[in-house]
């Protein structure tokens, strides 16, 4: 919901699904920071303009429904097998689960169900061991996998196990990039913004490489990491 134009246009949207069928949702980390923004106890740095107007442009309603998710979940379809869900891992929505690192490993050991489906990363995978499968569809708004699409999965069931494929589409990726101006977030959004609209005509994760890029200068300078003049010499150096 957040890094990009028009999020009263993304809510719309999810509450027109939540409508018209069945669906699911759980909470994820930029949904916490919402709801710590929307109480008026964040003070928003330089480089977080962008989640200053997210927040500024979600309503009583979008902040309930936040309230209203888990974190995880487990959803049972009557014939099918049951599937559990986190933004993260199973406890913390930051949790980064990747093929074969520690935090997959603890997840394929807790996980009830024979295929959990997770986000943050924002890289799609399929990973399965254990007889079990772990699921990333990777990201339909800010895919970081080097392909400028938009990203998700489809799940089939002969109804004794899940076959989940990955799916890649088009989509007028100028258009979005219009919106940054029209709607105003790219006059608050600086830097990050910047490299958001890089990240979407590319796949590059900009976002990730500057952050790395101005801990090191940080180092280097004895500047603190969310002085303006690291993010934009980080911003230099990335060309965005």
């Amino acid at each position: 919901v957040s890094d990009c134009p028009y999020p009263q246009e993304t809510m719309r949207l999810i509450h027109q699904l939540r409508e018209s069928y069945q669906t699911w949702f759980v909470r994820g980390n930029r949904e916490e920071i919402m709801l710590k923004g929307s109480q008026g106890d964040v003070k928003w740095n330089c480089h977080q303009g962008s989640l200053a107007y997210t927040c500024d442009n979600l309503t009583q309603h979008d902040i309930e429904f936040f309230q209203s998710l888990p974190m995880t979940q487990v959803i049972e379809i009557e014939d099918y097998p049951p599937v559990s869900v986190s933004h993260g891992d199973l406890h913390n929505s930051r949790g980064q689960v990747r093929p074969g690192n520690d935090c997959m490993v603890k997840l394929l050991e807790e996980m009830k169900t024979t295929l959990h489906i997770c986000g943050h990363s924002h890289h799609p995978f399929i990973y399965e061991a254990d007889h079990k499968i772990v699921l990333n569809p990777g990201s339909v708004g800010v895919p970081v996998s080097g392909f400028p699409q938009a990203e998700m999965a489809v799940i089939e069931s002969d109804g004794q196990c899940w076959k989940p494929s990955l799916l890649r589409l088009d989509y007028d990726i100028e258009s979005t990039i219009r919106e940054f101006q029209t709607s105003g977030l790219s006059d608050v959004s600086g830097v990050w913004g910047r490299c958001i609209i890089a990240l979407l005509q590319t796949g590059r994760h900009y976002c990730e490489e500057c952050m790395k890029r101005i801990q090191i200068l940080a180092k280097e300078t004895g500047r603190d990491p969310s002085d303006p003049v690291l993010w934009q010499q980080a911003a230099d150096e990335l060309g965005v």
